[in-house]
């Protein structure tokens, strides 16, 4: 067995990647490092990735553990005797090495317990820097892919060629971010707009989850729940210019969560300075035990005051979007009922549920704002009524379903009004309702616009093909259309900024012009060939317009061509 190391040369200067040192590294002589005997110890020593699959391993193999566990020293029993598992993750590369040992020989040995560790120590150091190494080395040669394909700036990044270096380096930086216990900016961010409520559909949960892939099992049923941790007057904190127990707190926070969460966690103080934790796991009471342990422990050790509020289990995508509402609402509750335990669960409280607000006012603004095709508008119509039943209002299932049922009825006389297919169900929820009366505004709106652009072009060519009839106007071509006059007169000033007399008269004007441009014709032949009554009429609108006068303009052209 074989480990490939492939470094770019010269290997003081690799980012010039003038070319390649390949090597073969024996993979055996590795395993024998884990396995060096170890005077009066016998420990079991072995190698697992992120996921927890072991890699390498020496020592009895029925002790190796399936559970995970945090970097640093845990003491176990297996089968009623007492062990020592020592945990490292390596930063570089995400491997995590595990020695386990039994107590009993600990206790027995005459050396150091130093000594122990720095030997296999040396093992894994080697180990893990040949990642660590590698992952440098591919990054490296990414990029240099990359501005090779960018030249020297002159034209833009080639992306179907860029795509395949492009996703290496995102997903280098990605990999380097978890070796470091962090999680990736994106998933990050993905993770604010959810506590913060900007997450529209579960479609960007599903981008969240699928892009957190590399730290959850998606092909396994998992269950959400959400922290909230908030410091008890936390402005009064900053006053005090308390800002170090402030931020020791969060400190504890992600310390512990580490340790009890491990990776099924992320982490995440807000601008008003709370403490958010998503948590999953397979197992309910599993992840119950947890939070009462994360909850144990954090109050050990916080120097600030708080209220923690956790939130229902969530089992569905759906149903994480109101994991940050629960939380809220129970903070809401703990402020102002000071008799409660500062640590709550939503499922242990009641809450009094409101009606909906759903109002005939409503509903007039936001059939009116669809049928007009006003996208904006209606979206500002549907932001009102959420807010009014999921930011103003705590609503039951009852009430919930109740205000569904309403919107759907606005949906049925919608679609009669478009003339358009009924929605097959009732809403299930707020975000399927929105992106209906969205989508109809939205093709209403194109509809309407794809009109108005049809209209505007047989204006326009009516009005080219018949500017020479002195007596063209407005009313001739509503007749001609079969419209009505009015309507034809504010769709223009609307929709093309000008009447239909400023329209006529300009593009005159512009004929004139291109006319005297072509040919020596007299004023009076040219005030037929655009369509103007009377001579003195035609001198009038040609001097406004242009400040000169047609026969003036004339002999400037015609001394243009000359000279």
């Amino acid at each position: 067995r074989v480990i490939p190391l492939v470094q770019t040369f010269p290997l003081d200067n690799p980012t010039s990647n003038a070319g390649k040192v390949v090597m073969l590294l024996d993979a055996d002589y590795f395993a024998d490092l884990l396995s060096e005997p170890i005077e009066g110890a016998n420990p079991t020593v072995y190698i697992t990735d992120l996921s927890g699959r072991t890699i390498m391993s020496s020592g009895d193999p029925s002790l190796i553990q399936s559970k995970q566990y945090g970097d640093g020293q845990h003491r176990l029993t297996i089968d009623g005797e007492a062990y020592i598992l020592s945990v490292l993750t390596s930063e570089a590369s995400g491997l995590r090495f595990h020695s386990l040992l039994r107590l009993s020989e600990i206790n027995a040995m005459m050396s150091p317990m130093w000594g122990v560790v720095a030997a296999l120590s040396i093992g894994t150091f080697l180990v893990l820097s040949l990642s660590s190494i590698v992952l440098m080395i591919r990054s490296n040669r990414s990029w240099n892919e990359l501005l090779g394909l960018v030249g020297d700036g002159e034209h833009p990044l080639p992306y179907e060629q860029a795509v395949r270096a492009i996703s290496s380096i995102v997903a280098d930086d990605r990999s380097a971010v978890r070796q470091k216990g962090g999680t990736p900016f994106i998933i990050d961010t993905f993770f604010r707009r959810l506590i913060h409520g900007r997450m529209l559909t579960t479609a960007e949960i599903e981008a969240m989850l699928r892009q957190a892939k590399a730290d959850i099992d998606l092909t396994a049923p998992l269950i959400f729940q959400m922290i909230q941790i908030s410091v008890i007057d936390a402005q009064d904190v900053l006053s005090n210019e308390l800002l170090e127990d402030l931020d020791f707190t969060r400190i504890v926070a992600s310390k512990q969560a580490d340790e009890i969460f491990f990776s099924q966690h992320y982490l995440y103080m807000d601008s008003s300075f709370s403490i958010w934790v998503m948590i999953w796991h397979g197992d309910s009471q599993e992840l119950n035990d947890r939070i009462d342990r994360f909850h144990n422990e954090f109050s050990k050790v916080s120097p600030l005051s708080f209220t923690m509020a956790v939130s229902s289990p969530k089992r569905q995508l759906d149903e994480i979007f109101s994991a940050t509402v629960e939380c809220s609402e129970v903070q809401r509750r703990l402020a102002h009922d000071r008799s409660l335990s500062p640590f709550a669960r939503h499922d242990a409280l009641s809450f009094k549920k409101d009606p909906y607000h759903y109002t005939t006012e409503m509903e007039r603004k936001l059939h009116a704002s669809v049928l007009r095709g006003e996208y904006g508008l209606t979206g500002e119509v549907l932001s009102a009524i959420e807010e009014e039943n999921f930011s103003k209002r705590s609503l039951g299932e009852e009430e919930h379903a109740n205000l569904m049922r309403a919107l759907y009825a606005s949906a049925i006389s919608l679609s009669q009004s478009l003339r358009i297919t009924l929605p097959q169900t009732l809403f299930s929820s707020f975000e399927e309702a929105r992106r209906f009366f969205l989508a109809r505004a939205e093709a209403v709106g194109k509809a309407k616009s794809d009109s108005d652009e049809g209209l505007i072009g047989r204006i326009v060519s009516y009005i080219e093909t018949h500017y020479t009839d002195v007596s063209l106007n407005l009313s001739h071509m509503a007749a001609a259309f079969s419209m009505k006059e009015s309507f034809l007169y504010h769709f223009m000033m609307t929709r093309m900024e000008c009447s239909f007399a400023q329209y006529l008269e300009s593009y005159r004007l512009e004929r004139a012009r291109a006319i005297f441009a072509e040919a020596q014709i007299p004023i009076a032949e040219v005030t037929i060939l655009v369509g103007y009554a009377s001579p003195q009429t035609f001198r009038r609108a040609f001097q406004k317009r242009y400040g000169i006068l047609p026969s003036e303009y004339q002999k400037t052209v015609l001394y243009k061509k000359q000279g």
